[in-house]
This record gives structure tokens, sequence and C-alpha cells, in this order.
């Protein structure tokens, strides 16, 4: 059994300490020698950042929130960092995130929640590509199985390109003619498993664009799209935005990535 902290209650520990130390501690011998009650403390607790307020509500930043609020604030702070630092366009210049650029937990959140965190967002790669710094993410060990979804939709033999006739698993053919699902070759299997024992050490996979839910109806030119990389024995997700994915910026992303990378046809 773990009784550590989680990640959310570690976020806010951390903002309470940071409460403490900037607003309590400054003032705490006035009000012990005064007596007063610390109205002032009250309202900066009520206002700290773990609610969204929208003018009638207070929606509280909690769960998988609060870690798309420490997500989104890291990018802007390295968007800061790079546009203070990178400025000489004569050498190569890239911005790398740790984890991945899709803001996942915002899909089935409150349009309110939603924007308040990933417009400053979008924001912040819009300036990255105004400023031609690529942005890129490095997923470790990814569990992803985006291509393997793609993969069980080439196996279903309801799916119809040319009639724009997609996957109904309620209607699936083979079910309904006593045969096990065409598509079940692929059950539990992740990308990994298909990309893994297929490339050498340094070669990429080709380029996907992500159909995630909040990337597709979010992120407008900024859509993510991504690629394998194996590095020794692992298998390595990055991530880039579709402006860089459709440019030569791509290819800064490999140059400038800490391994050699060769593409895999």
């Amino acid at each position: 059994m773990d009784f550590g902290l989680t990640e959310t209650q570690i976020m806010i520990r951390d903002l309470c300490r940071q409460i403490g130390e900037e607003k309590i501690k400054p003032v705490r011998e006035h009000y012990d020698e005064s007596g007063e009650f610390p109205w002032d403390l009250v309202k900066v607790f009520a206002e700290a950042d773990l609610f969204v307020h929208d003018g009638t509500r207070r929606i509280p930043i909690e769960g998988t929130v609060l870690s798309v609020r420490r997500d989104v604030e890291e990018g802007l702070a390295l968007g800061a960092l790079a546009e203070r630092c990178l400025t000489d366009v004569s050498i190569p210049r890239l911005a790398l995130q740790d984890g991945t650029l899709i803001r996942w937990a915002l899909a089935n959140v409150d349009g309110k929640v939603r924007d308040h965190f990933l417009q400053p967002y979008l924001a912040y790669l819009e300036k990255m590509r105004q400023l031609e710094i690529p942005v890129a993410s490095y997923i470790s060990r990814s569990r992803s199985p985006e291509v393997m979804g793609l993969m069980r939709l080439m196996f279903c033999p309801d799916v119809q390109v040319t009639s724009r006739r997609g996957a109904n698993c309620a209607q699936c053919s083979d079910v309904k003619n006593n045969r096990q699902p065409s598509c079940m070759i692929c059950h539990d299997l992740i990308d990994a498993d298909l990309f893994l024992p297929r490339l050498a050490d340094g070669q990429r996979s080709p380029i996907f664009r992500s159909l995630s839910r909040i990337s597709v109806i979010g992120y407008d030119h900024h859509q993510i799209h991504f690629f394998f990389v194996r590095v020794g024995r692992e298998l390595v997700r990055i991530e880039v935005p579709a402006w860089v994915a459709a440019t030569t910026r791509a290819a800064k992303v490999e140059a400038l990535s800490p391994w050699s990378i060769t593409v895999t046809r």
C-alpha cells in the first residue's frame, strides 16, 4: 500500500506553501500582535488558483485538470525561456518538452475550464510558430494505442472508405455471421508492439496525425502529430504540432534530438 501523497495532493501542498511564504509570513507578526482577524488572507486563499471563475460559478481545479494546469504552466515557461534565449536564428533551435503536447483531460471538462487552460497553451504554440522555433515533446515508454486503432479499422470488414462508411461495432457483420470480429487480432496490442520489433536503433516511424478529440476539435492548425523512435531497447513517442510536421522543421526536431534518426520505409 502506498501511503505517499498523490500528484494532486502534492500540487495543492506546494500551492499552499507558496501562499504561506509569500502572503502570510510577511504579516504574521502584525496579526499576532493586533489580534485582528486576517480577512485579507482569507481573500487570498479564496482567490488562489484552485478555482476557475466565470462570474457566477467557482469551478474547482482538481484531479486530472490540476495536472493539466501544471503541464500548461510548464509549456508557458518553456515558451518564455525560448523567446528570451533562442534569439540567434543562425543556430539550430528546439523547444522540447517532457510528456505529451495533447491536453487529453480537457476533452470532457466544462467549456470554461477547457478554454481557461487551452487558450493560453495554444497562444504559446502560436508564438513559437511565429518565432519559427519547432516545438516537440518526448514520451518515454509510450503505451499509446492510436496506430493500433487505425490497424483495427483496416481489418474491419464493414469499413468502406470510398463510401465514407466507418465502423459500427454494435452492428459488426462478423458477429452477425457468428465469426470472431476480424479486428480482434489487434486486441490488447499497443503501438509499441507494432513498431518496436520493426525499427532498428535510431530509426523512426512515419508521421501520424493524432485523432484525439481535444486535438481535433480544439487545436486548430496546431493539431498534434506524432512518430516513434527506437532508442536502444526502448520505443519513444515524439509529438509535434501540425506546422512542425508539415514543414522541414520536422527534420530540425530529428537533428536536434539526442539521438540519430533515420526514416524506415
